[in-house]
């Protein structure tokens, strides 16, 4: 882009150019394929931004805007619901609820076996490349009883659409989510961001990174590297402690 720039083209034309660029780097951000969108990173052409060092995008959704969304989506159809929610509670990646089988979804002991992921149409294993057990909150198993009474004719798939295929995530994002963030009054959001959202809030809430990490299928490494200022920042007061014990309180 900045040899266009040079080159002779407008700034204009080649901030069009940038823009789809980025969009076509944000279904490759979606499908996971890629961990930034360095189109992003260039800032304004010309200007210091474009030398910055590129950084996961994360957006998370606070609480209240999680909420918010759900509600949209249940006000939509319980399916769309449950899938956000399951998104949100396990900070699984999509293609691997997606692929989520009832065989592998142990509702009594909360638990649910991630073993095959889709990617780029295909199935596969999980991009951890093993398998992982995550563990579900009270309210998802809830909603996952309530999509299986009324999804029991469709199959071994947790999440299938209306002809009982299997669900297209750039077409559910496209059809669904990004009009359940309009009408919840919310802004840009990609699926990918319920995984931030759901380590943000689990770390947040006190929960150990290893833990978090384990959920994920991180390493405890990366969990850190990119969760670690999510911590609680209570860390910082305990080297007082140390000034207590040399007074002898």
């Amino acid at each position: 882009l900045l040899d266009k720039l040079a080159g002779g083209l407008s700034r204009s034309t080649v901030a069009h150019l940038r823009n789809a660029l980025s969009g076509i780097l944000t279904l490759a951000l979606d499908d996971e394929l890629i961990q930034v969108n360095p189109a992003r990173a260039l800032g304004r052409l010309g200007s210091k931004a474009q030398t910055a060092e590129a950084k996961p995008e994360l957006r998370p959704l606070t609480a209240t805007e999680l909420d918010a969304a759900l509600a949209a989506l249940r006000a939509s159809r319980t399916r769309d619901f449950t899938l956000a929610l399951t998104l949100a509670r396990t900070g699984a990646r999509a293609g691997e609820i997606l692929a989520l089988e009832w065989a592998d979804v142990d509702l009594e002991a909360r638990t649910a076996r991630i073993k095959q992921a889709w990617h780029r149409g295909r199935l596969g294993g999980p991009k951890s490349g093993k398998a992982l057990t995550v563990d579900l909150s009270a309210q998802l198993v809830e909603a996952l009883r309530a999509h299986k009474r009324e999804s029991a004719a469709l199959g071994g798939v947790v999440f299938r659409n209306q002809a009982g295929q299997p669900i297209d995530l750039h077409a559910w994002r496209r059809r669904v989510w990004e009009p359940a963030l309009k009408a919840a009054g919310l802004g840009h959001h990609r699926v990918h961001d319920l995984r931030h959202t759901y380590a943000s809030q689990m770390l947040a809430a006190g929960a150990s990174p290893a833990y978090v990490a384990d959920q994920l299928g991180d390493t405890l490494a990366t969990t850190l590297k990119v969760y670690s200022h999510y911590l609680p920042g209570t860390e910082r007061g305990r080297v007082d402690a140390l000034d207590r014990a040399a007074h002898g309180e």
